[in-house]
């Protein structure tokens, strides 16, 4: 027998409730299963058994489902976990753009130490915070327009030196 929604095949024992691939009700009679209105799946009832774990059962190869999203690209029972992004990382990133538009020196001083406070806050989370990226932008740009304006300050400083050379002379 197979899976009509994944077209996986399952087990011929008559055990099996849901389909260890895709989680979905395994109609047992020989006719369709009534569609719902709109092309939308039904869940099951509330007091039905949970779909077994699919640990070291082999996955079939991509099958994409009817509404398009594909079946089978993580395990039954698995979930993702979104990651908080560190708040001294945005705050680096935001800072580390505005050196560019609006403060030139103020904003890279910001953004350099947001960023280094923001690299040392998610590596002492162990993976448990992102924004290693948003840091590292932000001390790109920091670092960058400082090293603009300490150029800058030394071609200033030439400039009037030489300025002052030449009404000397």
């Amino acid at each position: 027998m197979r899976c009509t929604i994944c077209d996986y095949q399952l087990p011929n024992d008559d055990t099996v409730v849901f389909c260890p691939n895709c989680g979905a009700r395994i109609a047992r009679s020989q006719e369709a299963p009534a569609s719902t209105p709109g092309g939308s799946f039904s869940l099951p009832p509330v007091n039905a058994a949970p779909p077994p774990p699919t640990y070291g059962v082999a996955q079939p190869s991509y099958t994409p489902a009817v509404s398009g999203i594909a079946r089978g690209t993580l395990p039954a029972g698995s979930y993702v976990v979104a990651v908080a992004n560190s708040n001294a990382a945005i705050v680096s990133l935001i800072f580390g753009i505005l050196s560019w538009v609006m403060l030139p020196f103020v904003g890279a001083i910001v953004a350099i130490v947001a960023g280094h406070m923001a690299r040392r806050e998610i590596a002492a989370t162990g993976g448990q915070m992102s924004g290693g990226g948003m840091a590292l932008a932000g001390l790109i740009l920091g670092y960058l327009q400082m090293a603009l304006i300490v150029i800058g300050g030394c071609l200033f400083v030439l400039f009037i030196g030489f300025a002052a050379m030449a009404v000397n002379t």
